[in-house]
């Protein structure tokens, strides 16, 4: 807070306004992940697209085979957020099941977090609100809104749900009937 004093929130209604926020910390994990060989690229490419920060890989040896790489460790820095919402799902995708993976908090990393809230018929949801990175946010807000749309079925009457961060709205859709 811009008052020097730190807060730690445990629930969405803890967050404070954005005028009051001077530095936010995000958890950030240390994940070991043991892939086979030719996942390798497919790996790299899920840590790039969920914020990690790969520290170090390297191969591993068949013991009959001296020259062929079976398996390589991948160690990296995962967000909290990307491990709880999909990264364990998308790491048993991208190599077909053949990973083992470990984690454990590591430190607190300055990041760019921000609420995004939601709007149904002009009033704010509390409860529906939720947080992400500031550069996931319009991904994340159309994925919400496309899963809130299926879920509430058309009425009588119009229903105009849309998210914003602080009074900028990021999108909004209508269901009518």
């Amino acid at each position: 807070l811009k008052k020097e004093k730190i807060i730690y929130v445990n629930n969405i209604l803890q967050w404070p306004t954005s005028s009051l926020i001077n530095v936010i910390y995000e958890q950030f994990y240390k994940v070991i992940i043991i892939i086979p060989y030719i996942f390798i690229t497919n790996v790299l490419n899920l840590c790039k697209g969920s914020r990690s920060i790969v520290e170090n890989y390297q191969s591993l040896l068949q013991k009959e085979n001296f020259d062929i790489k079976s398996h390589v460790i991948i160690t990296c820095l995962v967000p909290a957020e990307e491990i709880l919402e999909n990264f364990f799902i998308m790491l048993k995708e991208c190599t077909k099941g053949y990973s083992k993976f470990s984690y454990y908090f590591f430190e607190y990393k300055e990041a760019d977090i921000v609420k995004v809230d939601i709007i149904i018929n002009k009033r704010i949801i509390d409860n529906l609100a939720f947080l992400t990175h500031k550069k996931n946010s319009v991904k994340k807000s159309e994925a919400f809104l496309k899963k809130l749309s299926e879920v509430l079925k058309k009425q009588l009457y119009v229903i105009r749900i849309s998210t914003c961060i602080g009074s900028k709205i990021i999108k909004s859709i209508t269901i009518k009937e």
